[in-house]
């Protein structure tokens, strides 16, 4: 009987272990993982379309028009990642994400820089433009080669 009662109770711990690390991996590590994927493709697209928001177009054309749309996409995944993470103030408190202040800074400013794509004014803009993307960088603490 003694030896039932231990593997038994051996089994059921493990197997509350188990469950309890998956309950953690998907309510928090996952959502958290999630939120810095979506930092590094930030990271990325903020390098990659460079050259373009540097350079305002006075017109419309495709490439602009397709970088504006995927910073702004950005922006909304950036905020729809950070929504579904739970305990969020503590999380923060302990340093594992970064404060809600700095997301929300970044989002604004990814949706201030989507709509920068164009200017009459492409010089003035895209120094503008260039001090939108270093209050991006550093709410989001990213740090490039460029940086």
């Amino acid at each position: 009987l003694e030896i039932f009662l231990t593997s038994a109770l051996t089994i059921i711990g493990g197997v509350i272990i188990y469950a309890g690390g998956r309950i953690v991996e998907k309510f928090f590590i996952e959502p958290i993982h999630k939120q810095k994927e979506v930092i590094g493709e930030i990271t990325d697209n903020l390098v990659f379309y460079a050259d373009l928001y540097s350079n305002p177009a006075t017109s419309r054309d495709e490439k602009h028009d397709q970088a504006s749309n995927h910073i702004k996409k950005l922006s909304s995944l950036l905020s729809g990642r950070t929504g579904v993470i739970p305990c969020y103030k503590l999380l923060s408190k302990i340093c594992l994400v970064l404060p809600r202040g700095n997301i929300s800074e970044a989002g604004s400013k990814l949706n201030v820089l989507s709509r920068s794509f164009y200017s009459r004014e492409t010089e003035k803009q895209g120094g503008l433009n260039q001090e939108i993307v270093s209050e991006i960088k550093e709410s989001l603490k990213i740090k490039t080669g460029e940086s």
